[in-house]
């Protein structure tokens, strides 16, 4: 019954750390304010993706809503990743196009997003 309440960094760092079932710190990249992925913040989130680590993406849309999501890896041959939404148990996929333009759409949602920032297990 928690899945449309809001959740803070600790919150995100108990869940990941249930999941992996390891203790560890979450780095964070990206910013609440509006700026995005850099290339550079997507590179890292691909190898993090690579290596087997999951990612709790922030998405918004251009009104604020804000949602996350589980962003479980990313396929370099067809370009998508594949994403779980723990709101409605669902799994789907968004391209690297769409996330670089900012304008993801989640399988759940009739909303574009934009995927601001991101948490994974350091």
């Amino acid at each position: 019954s928690d899945e449309s309440k809001g959740g803070t960094n600790a919150d995100v760092e108990q869940a990941l750390q249930f999941a992996s079932k390891n203790s560890m710190s979450i780095d964070t990249l990206g910013s609440a304010l509006g700026t995005g992925l850099s290339n550079s913040n997507i590179n890292t989130m691909k190898n993090e993706l690579a290596n087997g680590r999951w990612v709790v993406g922030n998405v918004f849309t251009s009104s604020g809503s804000g949602h996350s999501i589980v962003i479980q890896s990313f396929d370099p041959g067809t370009n998508y990743y594949t994403y779980w939404d723990p709101w409605i148990n669902f799994t789907g996929t968004f391209s690297s196009e769409d996330l670089e333009a900012g304008t993801i759409r989640l399988t759940s949602s009739e909303l574009n997003r934009e995927l601001l920032w991101v948490q994974y297990c350091r």
